[in-house]
């Protein structure tokens, strides 16, 4: 229903039958095809997986935090779920917040990251991988853009959840969807 309440209302809008689900696939579609961001997506991936994969590591990231922290409550790196693209922005959120902390673990215990993995050759290699990733200021410049471009749709999947108990305001998500595409509209 609100999606023919606003084909009606802004003829210049596509519509979509379920609000939420469709932006979910237009994220994923963003990711799918969009190579240069799904390669920073998945650099951002690698850098989420191998800090939660080692605990000494996620402790220096967790020390960094707490020492330049005011709330005293260290954020946690997010690992999205692929079928929830939403999830793949509050990841990449997380990690931008969390960018002076990757960089000033790397400046002060880049060895010691290096060194967290043991002594096998490719885990060394991967560590001193992730490394340069996080040292790289053009990572971030495009996580940064990346996060732009995704930000509107998070906040489009979201502007109306609809829970059991509640009940369906078709008129709601009309002025919803209307301040998303149309922040000046009265």
């Amino acid at each position: 229903m609100m999606h023919r309440l606003l084909s009606q209302k802004r003829l210049h809008i596509t519509t979509v039958p379920c609000w939420a689900h469709q932006v979910n696939l237009v994220v994923g579609d963003y990711l799918k095809r969009n190579v240069a961001s799904r390669t920073v997506v998945n650099r951002a991936l690698e850098i989420v997986k191998w800090f939660n994969n080692h605990s000494r590591a996620i402790g220096i990231l967790k020390d960094v935090q707490l020492k330049s922290s005011t709330t005293g409550i260290p954020l946690c790196l997010i690992l999205p779920v692929l079928t929830r693209w939403t999830s793949h922005f509050l990841s990449i959120s997380h990690l931008l917040e969390l960018e002076s902390c990757f960089l000033h673990a790397v400046a002060e215990h880049g060895a010691e990251l290096e060194k967290c993995t043991g002594k096998e050759k490719t885990a060394v290699v991967k560590a001193k991988e992730i490394v340069q990733i996080i040292k790289d200021s053009q990572f971030w410049f495009a996580l940064r853009l990346i996060k732009q471009d995704l930000e509107p749709l998070a906040i489009a999947a979201q502007a109306r959840p609809i829970s059991s108990d509640d009940q369906w305001d078709g008129d709601g998500d009309l002025s919803t969807a209307e301040a998303l595409f149309d922040p000046v509209a009265e």
